[in-house]
C-alpha cells in the first residue's frame, strides 16, 4: 500500500478555501456533509493482457459511520483507428455502491477489462458530482494498450541472404488478429546453428507490420532484432539486423513484392563496432497462404 498516496489523497479532501470578508479578515471554507474523491484522476496503463483487472481507490473526508457510494462506468472509448473514439461496452466495476465502513476513508473497486488485442483504450469511472469534494475528482480516466491477440497461419519461409544465403528456412509464422503485423517463429535457428561465428542466442520471433509512408505508400517495418551471430564469434559483438526507420532512413526497399511476399532491406550493424550497411531485399519471407499458391 501507498501511504504516501492516501495521505495526499485525504489532505486533498479536507483542504479549505478562503476569502477575504468586508472586515479583512479571512474566513474558512467548510464543506458540509462527507465528500468524496478519486485517488487518482488519471491512470496510464502500460500495455496488458486484453482480460486483466484494476483496482480504483476513493477516499472521503472522514470516516464516520458506514456510508454508501454510487459508481459506475462512464464511457469506454476504443481509440485504436480514431483520435474520437468508438464507444464500446467491455469494461465492468465488481460494485456499483462503494461502501465505507464506519472508521475507514478508503473504498475500492476493481475494474476489469475485456477487450480486443492490440487496441487503446479510454475508460472512465465515476459517481456524481455532487459528492464530490472541493481540491477532488469524481472521475478517474484509465488508458491502456492490449496485447496483441496471435492466431498462427501455420508454416511459411524466412530467408536472410546476408546471414546465410543457402538456407531457406521452414517456420511458424503467426498474425496479429484483426492487423496486418506478423511474427516469424525463431527466424534465425536454422541458419545459424553450424556458423562459426553463432552466438548461442538467438531471437524467438522475427515481428514486422505494415506503416504508411509520408507519402501515403504501404511499406513494411519490423523491431530490429539480432541474427543470432557474433561479428568474428567475439562475445558482445552482436551483429543486428536493424530496421532503416531506427536509421531515420527511408523503407521504401521493403514491402509485399507480391501478397503474401514481404521483402525487407536491413541495415547490419555491430552496435560500438560498426556496420556493414543496408542490403537490399537480403531478408524475404514467404506467408503461408503465398506457398499454398505455388
Amino acid at each position: 500500500m501507498n501511504i504516501s498516496k492516501y495521505i495526499w489523497a485525504a489532505a486533498a479532501l479536507v483542504l479549505s478555501m478562503s476569502s477575504c470578508s468586508s472586515d479583512g479578515y479571512w474566513e474558512e471554507y467548510q464543506e458540509s456533509g462527507t465528500k468524496f474523491a478519486f485517488e487518482q484522476k488519471t491512470l496510464n496503463v502500460a500495455t496488458v493482457k486484453s482480460t486483466n483487472t484494476y483496482t480504483l481507490n476513493v477516499v472521503r473526508s472522514d470516516s464516520k459511520g458506514s456510508v454508501s457510494l454510487p459508481i459506475s462506468v462512464v464511457k469506454v472509448l476504443d481509440l485504436t483507428f480514431s483520435n474520437r473514439g468508438e464507444a464500446v461496452n467491455n469494461v465492468t466495476l465488481s460494485t456499483n455502491t462503494l461502501t465505507f465502513e464506519d472508521g475507514q476513508n478508503v473504498a475500492s473497486v476493481d475494474v476489469t477489462i475485456n477487450c480486443l488485442g492490440g487496441h487503446k483504450y479510454q475508460a472512465q469511472v465515476g459517481f456524481a458530482a455532487d459528492d464530490k469534494s472541493i481540491a477532488g475528482s469524481n472521475t478517474c480516466t484509465m488508458t491502456f494498450v492490449t496485447e496483441h491477440t496471435w492466431v498462427s497461419l501455420g508454416k511459411g519461409i524466412f530467408f536472410d541472404g546476408f546471414v546465410n544465403e543457402d538456407i531457406d528456412a521452414e517456420v511458424e509464422i503467426l498474425q496479429a488478429e484483426g492487423f496486418q503485423r506478423y511474427r516469424v517463429v525463431k527466424p534465425y535457428d536454422q541458419l545459424v546453428a553450424d556458423d562459426p561465428w553463432y552466438s548461442g542466442e538467438t531471437p524467438e520471433y522475427f515481428e514486422f507490420f505494415e506503416e504508411e509512408d509520408e507519402d501515403g505508400n504501404t511499406v513494411l517495418n519490423w523491431n530490429t532484432v539480432m541474427t543470432g551471430l557474433n561479428y568474428q564469434g567475439v562475445s558482445g559483438q552482436p551483429i543486428m539486423c536493424v530496421s532503416p526507420a531506427d536509421e531515420d532512413e527511408s523503407l521504401k526497399d521493403c514491402f509485399w513484392a507480391e501478397e503474401g511476399h514481404a521483402v525487407l532491406s536491413p541495415i547490419y550493424n555491430i552496435p560500438k563496432v560498426g556496420t556493414f550497411g543496408q542490403v537490399k531485399y537480403a531478408v524475404q519471407i514467404l506467408l503461408p497462404s503465398y506457398l499454398a499458391e505455388d
